[in-house]
């Protein structure tokens, strides 16, 4: 009983974690992270499955398992992740409104929402790659 959700958090763990080590990989591996949407369908999934493999408790027959209150604790953390996950996906998907929209004017200082430009480029995330003489191609400076 105890060990179900342990066991489906590690599986959903093993998918993130691949997003994520796709992600930190650059932008040549962009193309490849088009399942974000998914992953989080995933992740909704698999609180829905803790929760009701858990209330298994509540309706059937009491057996001997040692700590009740540890059910209740993973009961609990079923619902509230999958809430919090529920309103990730209602604000990133559905309203499509997860992140403020950054304003890319640069001021006289060269400072581009407060990271400094230095000759680089500002990249749509908002984020700027400081450069001397030369542009950002590929994560690598390219000499112009």
């Amino acid at each position: 009983m105890g060990s179900f959700h342990a066991m489906v958090n590690a599986g959903v763990h093993v998918i993130m974690y691949s997003y994520y080590g796709l992600s930190a990989a650059g932008p040549r591996f962009q193309k490849y992270l088009w399942w974000k949407k998914h992953m989080t369908a995933i992740q909704l999934t698999q609180f829905v499955l803790i929760s009701v493999h858990i209330s298994q408790y509540y309706f059937m027959e009491k057996c001997d398992y040692q700590m009740p209150l540890w059910i209740h604790l993973i009961w609990m953390y079923g619902v509230f992740f999958f809430l919090l996950f529920s309103n990730f996906w209602v604000q990133a998907y559905i309203k499509g409104s997860r992140l403020p929209v950054p304003d890319h004017k640069t001021n006289q200082n060269g400072s581009t929402n407060g990271h400094l430009a230095m000759n680089g480029k500002s990249h749509a995330n908002g984020h700027v790659q400081p450069c001397e003489n030369g542009e950002i191609v590929m994560g690598k400076v390219k000499e112009i």
